[in-house]
């Protein structure tokens, strides 16, 4: 596989991880929690949800779904 082949491939998923990491800043934000806040609540260390948030970190469907719950809302709502 050639450089181009596998950007074109890696590309779609940094493009998600971003989104995503974006969407749970806000939601973290809409419900007036810190970082440190939200990991106590949910288990998830706070290194790891800065990382999501950057878009950083690739992370389980499962750590999202904790994440999302968390904050009331279906793991869904991460993708839009």
């Amino acid at each position: 596989m050639c450089h181009n082949e596998v950007m074109a491939t890696i590309t779609p998923v940094i493009t998600i991880s971003r989104r995503v990491g974006h969407t749970l800043k806000r939601l973290r934000n809409q419900n007036h929690l810190t970082q440190e806040q939200l990991a106590q609540k949910s288990g998830v260390e706070r290194t790891t949800i800065s990382k999501i948030e950057s878009g950083k970190r690739m992370v389980y469907l499962e750590k999202l779904n904790i994440l999302a719950s968390t904050l009331g809302k279906h793991i869904s709502e991460l993708f839009k």
